[in-house]
C-alpha cells in the first residue's frame, strides 16, 4: 500500500500553468503525478546541496592529514587518461 495522499491547494499563474499542462501531455502523466515528482526532484536537489555544504565546512574546520589522504589515494579510480 501506498503512502497516504493529502489534497493540497495552490495558487500558480497561468505562464506557469499552461507550460505544466503541456509537458503532463507530452510525458503523458497526471498533473499531481508530475507536480510530486517535480517537488521530489527539487527537495532532493537541496538536501544534496546542503549536505555536500556541510561536508565542506567540515574539512575546511578540520582539513583531513595526510596520513587520511594517502589512506584514499590508492583506491581511487580515475579511469583512462586523457590523450591530446
Amino acid at each position: 500500500m501506498g503512502t497516504p495522499m493529502k489534497t493540497i491547494r495552490i495558487a500558480i499563474g497561468e505562464p506557469l500553468l499552461d507550460r505544466l499542462d503541456r509537458e503532463v501531455v507530452r510525458a503523458g502523466v497526471a498533473r499531481s503525478a508530475f507536480i510530486r515528482a517535480a517537488v521530489e526532484e527539487k527537495l532532493t536537489e537541496i538536501e544534496t546541496f546542503r549536505a555536500e555544504r556541510g561536508w565542506e565546512e567540515s574539512y575546511r574546520a578540520q582539513p583531513a592529514d595526510e596520513r587520511e589522504l594517502e589512506m584514499w589515494r590508492g583506491k581511487q579510480v580515475w579511469g583512462e587518461p586523457w590523450e591530446d
